[in-house]
């Protein structure tokens, strides 16, 4: 069966998308619960053995405990993002939506600049549904094509700090991962939608439709303000060059001005020089003229 007639059938189906959703999610999330459980009971009495096996030799516990806080440590990457896309490609290939480049606050800040809501995967290589959901979802040729017309995508594993924190931030129960999100009136993170657990990927791509139809008074919203801002910055940006250009026509006039004035000044010293300098040889020439007539003249 095909997409498409999947997506029919599940249109179709009694149940709405997002009560199957939210089933999925809270089945998951019981279940996620119950291995927790299990696991910190296993890991307490692990911890009851290990504190009674160690007490007689306290170092070698500490020591152990130091060396499994090193390794805990190691496990998370820096915070580097492009490390998860490496990751994910050395994979799963290159065949995936465009992830945002730089961090999670550029890809946010990216995303509302281009009036979109932005997507965030968070990516954990260990669970069990990962590699089907990248294999079979996010490499969909409908899905990546409708994410990058419509969406801005920011990705991050889990064993790096940046995608820990988020994981944390979400209160994440199970994987894959995916939450929509924009900012509201105060800045803040708002969540639109959240995918948890296994997808098929006519459900993921409904979701994505669905949510753009359903809050498509905020893209609309953020698109006028955009616009505003945009507006507001061609017009300071004009007023700014119309100043600079009036400043660099006052300087070029006032340049003119100070240039004639020096002209002038130069001109009026020369000239000054030149009555000057004929003075003075008017002078030298009365005083030959008045010497020659007070010589005696020589008898033949």
């Amino acid at each position: 069966m095909n997409i498409l007639s999947e997506k029919e059938n599940y249109l179709n189906s009694t149940k709405p998308y997002e009560e199957k959703i939210d089933n999925i999610i809270i089945d998951e999330f019981e279940e996620e619960n119950e291995k927790q459980t299990n696991n910190n009971t296993k890991n307490k009495e692990n911890s009851k053995k290990k504190v009674g096996n160690n007490r007689k030799n306290p170092r070698s516990f500490y020591q152990k405990l130091f060396e499994n806080f090193k390794s805990l440590l190691s496990s998370f990457k820096n915070n580097d993002e492009s490390s998860f896309l490496q990751e994910y490609e050395d994979s799963y290939g290159r065949t995936h939506p465009k992830f945002q480049s730089g961090t999670f606050k550029q890809a946010f800040n990216s995303a509302k600049e281009q009036s979109k809501f932005l997507i965030i995967y968070l990516h954990s290589p260990e669970h069990i549904s990962t590699s089907r959901f990248c294999e079979q979802v996010l490499c969909n040729e409908n899905i990546i094509t409708f994410l990058d017309n419509n969406y801005v995508c920011f990705g991050a594993s889990v064993r790096h700090s940046s995608g820990f924190l988020l994981t944390s931030k979400f209160h994440v129960t199970t994987y894959p991962f995916l939450a929509i999100v924009t900012t509201n009136s105060s800045t803040q993170l708002q969540i639109l939608k959240v995918f948890e657990g296994k997808l098929k990927p006519y459900q993921l791509l409904t979701g994505l439709i669905n949510t753009l139809e359903q809050h498509s008074a905020i893209i609309t919203a953020q698109r006028t303000e955009e616009e505003e801002k945009k507006s507001s910055r061609e017009i300071r940006e004009q007023q700014d060059r119309e100043y600079l250009e009036t400043v660099a026509k006052d300087e070029e006039r006032m340049r003119i001005e100070k240039e004639k004035e020096r002209i002038g000044k130069e001109r009026r010293e020369l000239e000054l020089e030149l009555e000057r300098l004929e003075k003075e040889r008017q002078l030298d020439i009365a005083k030959k003229k008045k010497g020659k007539k007070g010589t005696p003249k020589t008898p033949n």
